[in-house]
């Protein structure tokens, strides 16, 4: 059973989605102008120099007059939706799934290419990223966690990824427009349940570069963010990057939005497998994950017992021999006294006292002699008694203790 904040997660993810695709197969004549509302890129013209490399003005001029549409396929041989592809152009790519994430983000990757027929002008889509920002993750979570904040920051990142060697040579905030868009589908109305929309936003990038050839490539990545918050968790998810490259100075919007406009949206029974995919991968993921912290829970309850275990029966053997202890200095105590009690009997009744000797003898003086016994060192069964209280032991004589 998923959680209200993963149910959420996956809604959230699927609407960018598709919001990708819708915004861009919707053919409404005002959403085409989209692109001029805000200040154009500077693109940059070809330097003099330049024209002796092999350049833009040495490459044929593109066709892109008539269109036919071309499939993207799910890895699974089904239809995804169609691209608008020039005639004389190819289109390479498809959807390909990483089931092994638990992160909705990034389960669906989508890629394809329109190529032109100089091998050189592309338009295409990469696949985003979905991650936690640095310092709100949580250890729950199975996105990755990255340092990006805004959209250029991830857009930033994608060109030092894609391009190496390229340079940013101008950027634009294209957030208005997206913004505009989501708010003309509705989105954020089917995405509430009760919550805050995310905070959206948009740019792209341009960028030069020399392709493998030599040839001075210019290139504009596109892509929109959406942020959602919950509980100090900060998740960002970018569906797709757009890219468009060409020689320098052969970039053209105007193509890309057209292939976009003209572009099919999603196959309806593609997209219900692909929500129904997603939310199985999150239940399998979130099911393992609770598997492992029941075992975890487990094996930490093991050691807990054993320790407890080892550590009662080590008190039990202490207390044991402790007891044991006990009862032992009694029965010797017990001996003890009887021994004396028996020892002073037999005195009683012999009327003798018993002494310790020299060496480790007994010297037993009747009581009706002295009661100071002494006894001779070189000679110990020499020995005799006296009343004086103070009189000297003989030479060679020791006085003994009563035992």
């Amino acid at each position: 059973m998923l959680s209200r904040r993963t149910q959420w997660i996956i809604s959230a993810v699927g609407l960018v989605v598709l919001l990708a695709y819708y915004g861009w197969a919707d053919d409404d004549e005002a959403d085409g102008d989209a692109m001029d509302t805000a200040a154009p890129l500077a693109v940059v013209s070809p330097p003099a120099a330049a024209s002796r490399a092999p350049a833009a003005a040495a490459l044929p001029a593109l066709d892109a007059s008539r269109f036919t549409r071309a499939p993207v396929q799910d890895e699974d041989g089904s239809l995804a939706h169609e691209v608008a592809v020039p005639e004389g152009w190819q289109m390479v790519g498809g959807v390909r799934w990483n089931d092994a994430t638990g992160c909705p983000g990034l389960m669906m990757l989508r890629t394809w290419t329109v190529i032109g027929p100089d091998s050189l002008t592309t338009i295409g889509v990469v696949p985003g990223y979905s991650w936690q920002h640095a310092g709100t993750q949580i250890p729950t979570s199975a996105c990755p966690v990255a340092p990006f904040r805004t959209v250029r920051e991830f857009l930033q990142a994608s060109v030092q990824q894609m391009y190496p060697q390229g340079r940013e040579l101008d950027y634009q905030d294209t957030s208005a427009q997206y913004q505009a868009q989501v708010q003309k589908l509705g989105l954020d109305s089917q995405q509430n349940n009760g919550r805050p929309p995310p905070a959206r936003e948009a740019g792209r990038i341009l960028v030069g570069y020399r392709d493998e050839g030599g040839v001075p490539m210019e290139a504009i990545l596109e892509a929109s963010m959406d942020t959602n918050t919950f509980r100090g968790n900060v998740l960002s998810t970018v569906s797709n990057i757009l890219v468009h490259g060409a020689p320098q100075g052969r970039l053209n919007p105007r193509l890309v939005e057209r292939v976009l406009a003209e572009s099919g949206a999603p196959d309806p029974q593609w997209v219900a497998r692909f929500q129904q995919r997603m939310q199985r991968n999150m239940q399998r993921y979130f099911s393992q994950q609770s598997q492992q912290i029941d075992q975890w829970h487990q094996r930490q309850m093991a050691l807990i017992n054993a320790r407890g275990m080892a550590d009662r029966q080590a008190i039990r053997m202490r207390t044991n021999k402790e007891v044991a202890g006990i009862y032992s200095a009694i029965a010797a105590s017990s001996s003890a006294t009887s021994d004396r009690m028996h020892s002073r009997t037999l005195e009683g009744i012999g009327e003798y006292n018993t002494y310790s000797g020299v060496g480790g003898s007994t010297v037993q003086s009747s009581i009706h002699g002295g009661d100071r016994v002494f006894q001779s060192q070189s000679d110990p069964g020499s020995a005799y008694s006296t009343n004086a209280p103070y009189g000297a032991a003989a030479p060679g004589y020791v006085e003994l203790q009563r035992r």
